[in-house]
């Protein structure tokens, strides 16, 4: 009996010496995160100015409040340029055509109006002072002052690019 008490209790040490063992094994995860930046015009993809019936509005412009919004977003820092996709209106008179600057725009957190060219400028941030990462929506205000000499046309068009950076 004493030793079949002894050998049960080897067999019980053994059990939990060998319960105790344990083994691993490890694995590496990697990921590529490209930096990912969209930018979209999800509001005013075609704006109308129409000066019918404002002839004074001519040389005092009309203001459109919202007249585009953009939706961004980006996971690295960035900032947002505007231009003209040329330096002068479709339509109207080849001899004298519209020029892009009597579109004036502003990012619509306020700020000064300032004329739409075929130059890029900053709508919000700049290369030295970029947004943080983040997605959102920005409006653009825009006003129209043609001027009392722009020639009478109802076909004038001007493309505008919005271009979204991080460099």
């Amino acid at each position: 009996m004493k030793n079949t008490f002894f050998t049960l209790v080897i067999v019980l040490i053994a059990c939990v010496v060998v319960k105790a063992q344990s083994v691993t094994a490890t694995s590496t995860v990697t990921a590529k995160i490209p930096v990912a930046m969209q930018v979209a015009v999800t509001n005013g993809a075609a704006v109308n100015f129409d000066f019918t019936g404002q002839i004074s509005s001519l040389a005092t412009g009309i203001q459109q409040l919202n007249a585009v919004t953009l939706t961004y977003s980006s996971n690295t820092p960035w900032y947002i340029n505007i231009n003209a996709t040329t330096p002068n209106f479709s339509g109207g008179s080849l001899s004298a055509p519209m020029p892009s600057s009597v579109l004036l725009f502003r990012n619509n957190a306020g700020g000064t109006y300032a004329p739409l060219g075929a130059t890029p400028l900053s709508l919000r941030g700049t290369t030295g002072a970029k947004i943080p990462p983040g997605a959102g929506t920005l409006g653009i205000d825009m006003k129209m002052v043609p001027g009392n000499t722009v020639v009478p046309a109802t076909n004038y068009a001007i493309g505008i690019m919005y271009t979204l950076s991080n460099l």
